[in-house]
């Protein structure tokens, strides 16, 4: 596969202006702005790595979407960044059918100042049981130790309404 010189460019300097934006945010620079360049430049690196394994390789991205910076910058002010990434990594590679997979920040019921980082996969029911959630929690506390998983779960939307309709009616008969 040959990248043209402009479109190498282009990546290198994405790269550059995201390690840039992240090392602000690392050295202390907490601020909105701070955070919003950090959005911002791995918005347009991600751009660049979407446009590459699509054209080049066939293989459709998964898009991941916070609902609120709010999400985003709770993760960066938990230093737990690279591990975050690394779960995004593995619900794309392990959880079938996702189509995009949305980001929450969520405080429990209880105690609204216990958050949690809340990853949406948005995909179709398999049918019968849904074993990817236990997985992907299984995974979560063999990879990392219990001060990072406190912070994060998983849970599947489910996009065929049928499906989704049958199970709350169910949930709401027991």
């Amino acid at each position: 596969m040959e990248l043209s010189q402009e479109f190498r460019n282009g990546v290198d300097e994405s790269f550059k202006k995201l390690v840039d934006a992240l090392s602000r945010v690392l050295a202390g620079d907490k601020s909105k702005k701070a955070f919003q360049e950090v959005e911002k430049r791995a918005s347009e690196a991600h751009a660049f790595t979407q446009m590459l394994l699509f054209k080049d390789f066939g293989v459709k991205p998964i898009p991941v979407h916070f609902s609120s910076s709010a999400a985003a910058e709770h993760i960066a002010q938990l230093g737990l960044e690279r591990e975050f990434e690394q779960m995004i990594e593995h619900a794309k590679q392990t959880v079938p059918g996702t189509r995009k997979i949305e980001v929450m920040l969520e405080g429990w019921p209880d105690d609204p100042s216990d958050l949690r980082i809340v990853i949406l996969p948005h995909r179709p029911h398999p049918g019968g049981d849904d074993p990817a959630h236990r997985e992907w929690i299984a995974w979560l506390v063999d990879t990392f130790p219990p001060e990072v998983c406190q912070h994060f779960t998983m849970s599947s939307l489910y996009t065929n309404r049928k499906i989704a309709k049958g199970l709350r009616e169910s949930h709401q008969n027991n």
